[in-house]
């Protein structure tokens, strides 16, 4: 079942596939966890969302973890300060989300229709 959060995320996702949210870039903020560079971020309805990715150690006894990798979306203020964190859905949506980011800032589809010319508008 959706909630209204995995709702928003399903909106983020289209509206970044489609351009009508543009995401940017920015230094880490500073968290208790590892973050992964870059920050993505983009204002959306009045808030600045950060997204971004962290390290963090299951531990399975004293000495013995792994390093496994999670994903948030915060509300933040300009200065990266956490303003609420958007609540626990379905991992497959993290990730689908940052993966339309990556494509967008890297302008990858760009790359494409440059690379591949008319070969791609076919």
């Amino acid at each position: 079942m959706n909630t209204d959060w995995e709702k928003a995320i399903d909106k983020l996702t289209r509206e970044t596939v489609n351009g009508s949210i543009v995401w940017g870039t920015s230094i880490p903020f500073d968290r208790p966890n590892q973050v992964i560079p870059p920050v993505y971020w983009a204002n959306v309805c009045g808030h600045l969302i950060a997204v971004y990715e962290y390290l963090y150690k299951e531990y399975e006894d004293v000495e013995k973890y792994s390093e496994n990798k999670q994903m948030v979306i915060e509300f933040v203020t300009e200065k990266g300060l956490c303003l609420f964190r958007w609540s626990y859905f379905d991992r497959t949506k993290y990730w689908q989300l940052i993966s339309a980011i990556r494509q967008q800032v890297s302008k990858a589809n760009e790359f494409l229709n440059k690379f591949l010319g008319e070969e791609y508008a076919r």
